[in-house]
């Protein structure tokens, strides 16, 4: 690679700049499942409490107490899915928030399932023909390709190859 950075006058902020992004700190939790507890940032020491407004235009905000010198507080309310907004007793309005269950249901149910299933399915996602009961364990192993697109993309990918071979050992530039 014909790269001069070393020898310039850039590369030293390029190295701090490194290492200040390595060292800036965890992110903070910005969502989380229902029902789990969430930890709040503090933000002012002088707030004695923290007001917490969950989703819906009617729902009444909860009022979580903050112990003196706590840096967070945990919030255990977190049924509903949606976007809660919180504040300090001392501000006006809700800047912050977190949000809780964005997922599908679907795509987010960790638990173990009663019975794999793995084949086709129809409009409604159901799967039409379980692959897996009609030919046995070793189904589930197998991996299947719909159609026969692989074969377009294995071409695709080698004439770029070609073409990368072709344009970069070139002395002459466009």
């Amino acid at each position: 690679m014909d790269s001069d950075i070393q020898f310039r006058k850039e590369l030293p902020l390029f190295v701090f700049n490194c290492f200040e992004w390595f060292k800036r700190g965890a992110e903070p939790v910005t969502q989380c499942a229902p029902g789990k507890p969430l930890a709040i940032p503090v933000a002012d020491p002088a707030w004695k409490s923290i007001l917490v407004f969950p989703p819906g235009a009617n729902a009444a905000p909860q009022r979580v107490p903050v112990p003196a010198g706590a840096e967070s507080v945990n919030f255990y309310d977190s049924f509903q899915p949606g976007i809660y907004g919180y504040m300090g007793d001392t501000e006006k309005n809700a800047a912050r928030g977190f949000a809780v269950f964005f997922g599908s249901p679907g795509e987010s149910d960790l638990s173990v399932a009663a019975q794999l299933k793995i084949g086709p399915r129809d409009e409604k996602g159901q799967v039409v023909e379980n692959r897996l009961l009609e030919e046995g364990p070793e189904a589930a192993l197998r991996v299947s390709l719909s159609g026969q697109l692989w074969l377009y993309f294995l071409w695709a990918a080698f004439f770029v190859l070609l073409a990368e071979n072709y344009f970069f050992h070139r002395r002459v530039f466009f």
